[in-house]
């Protein structure tokens, strides 16, 4: 019936004068513990193609040392209406691209990867992941070490995935150390930029699309020109998003209409440095003021008290806040589109990057971190509505604490 099941499977330097150095996926496959180390493939997929209907899952393995001329150990591009793909709790290391996808690349179809980790693979573009696709979800995903000759050092992407809880640390390219953006309109929730460098865009690099960040963190990132990220074009937009300590400076503006609310900008070479594009800043900390070129709202020039970059809880690194911040309380419109109290209509609730709800005082804070945060509930579907409830009545006790205070 074309399925295959391989478990405890070791493929090692095994080569292809054309596509997939091991495996030439036709069908559906099961992959489980098992390892792909040193094999090659002249075309796509040093150790995996995966082409038309046909679908791999993989959990519990790793890809070491492939190489490719596209997609270093995985190359996947399937039909329209194809089950998906789903990679769990994977390594790629040391895998390379002489052309996209240094780790893996995907072109076509859906696709899921869960725990997932890029380190130190290469390639032109793309250095862990080389994405053209809207139907993928990368959730808990390290790129870390990786490189791109071009752009995308991390991640290029041309598509709208999701991304949740995803760590960019110390990637490498031309354009976008972390990842870049020519195209596509992706959602980043509960993102970390950390340590990444590049000509261009030391974090990301966008190009194009509707980019839409929420509860993002940019940190230590280094380039001549957007240090944390570098707008070149498209209509970005980020929300409860930190930046701090990036160099030059935390965002360069040279085409493109980008809008920053609720979140913080301090201790940066530069804040926002304007060339061309429009910028608009509302409700935010931003050290020295309103930037020359961009169009402010409500901002405040006070020092937000961050503490050291850390793991403060959740699976990425955060910026947490002193006592007696100014981020603290001060956020509007602090609503979020997450249906986790089963009432319609729904009582919306925010989160921060750790995934902790926003309601613990008067109002959320500002930045990727929520001072008073609390838990989300570990309750049943049928108990969420009560347990919203609870949170929100949570929050407006603890405002009229502060008012009669």
């Amino acid at each position: 019936d074309d399925r295959a099941t391989l478990n405890n499977v070791i493929f090692e330097e095994n080569e292809a004068s054309a596509d997939g150095g091991a495996v030439w996926v036709r069908g559906i496959m099961q992959i489980t513990n098992s390892q792909f180390t040193m094999n090659s493939a002249v075309e796509e997929g040093g150790a995996i193609q995966i082409l038309g209907n046909n679908v791999v899952a993989v959990e519990d393995g790793t890809f070491s040392g492939n190489s490719a001329a596209d997609g270093g150990a995985i190359w996947a591009t399937r039909y329209s209406g194809a089950p998906e793909n789903h990679l769990t709790n994977v390594t790629f290391t040391d895998n390379e691209a002489t052309g996209n996808g240094g780790g893996m690349l995907i072109t076509n179809g859906s696709a899921t990867l869960t725990d997932v980790r890029f380190e130190l693979n290469e390639a032109n573009n793309g250095g862990g992941l080389y994405n053209t696709i809207d139907d993928l979800e990368l959730d808990q995903v390290i790129f870390e070490g990786n490189s791109a000759i071009t752009a995308g050092g991390g991640l290029y992407n041309s598509g709208s995935p999701a991304l949740v809880y995803v760590a960019f640390n110390s990637n490498q390219a031309a354009a976008g150390g972390g990842m870049t953006n020519p195209n596509g309109s992706p959602t980043l929730d509960s993102v970390t930029f950390y340590d990444n460098n590049g000509l261009g865009g030391g974090g990301l690099a966008v190009g194009g699309g509707a980019p839409a960040l929420t509860n993002v963190t940019f940190a230590a990132n280094f380039t001549f020109a957007g240090g944390a990220v570098f707008v070149d074009g498209g209509t970005p937009t980020f929300n409860n998003t930190t930046f701090s300590g990036n160099s030059l400076d935390a965002l360069f503006s040279n085409n493109g209409s980008t809008t920053i609310s609720n979140s913080i900008l301090w201790d940066n070479g530069v804040e926002v440095d304007v060339t061309g594009g429009a910028v608009t800043i509302v409700d935010t900390i931003v050290q020295g003021g309103c930037p020359a070129g961009a169009s402010c709202t409500n901002l405040v020039d006070s020092s937000p008290a961050l503490q050291p970059l850390a793991d403060n809880g959740g699976p990425t690194l955060t910026h947490a806040l002193l006592p007696g911040s100014p981020a603290i309380d001060r956020a509007t419109n602090c609503t979020y589109d997450d249906d986790m109290d089963g009432l319609t209509p729904e009582v919306p609730v925010r989160k921060d990057q750790r995934g902790l709800v926003r309601f613990g005082g008067a109002a959320c804070d500002v930045g990727a971190f929520e001072d008073e945060a609390v838990p989300v509930p570990a309750v049943g579907w049928a108990l969420r509505g009560f347990a919203a409830l609870g949170v929100l009545a949570l929050a407006r006790c603890s405002a009229l604490r502060a008012t009669t205070a």
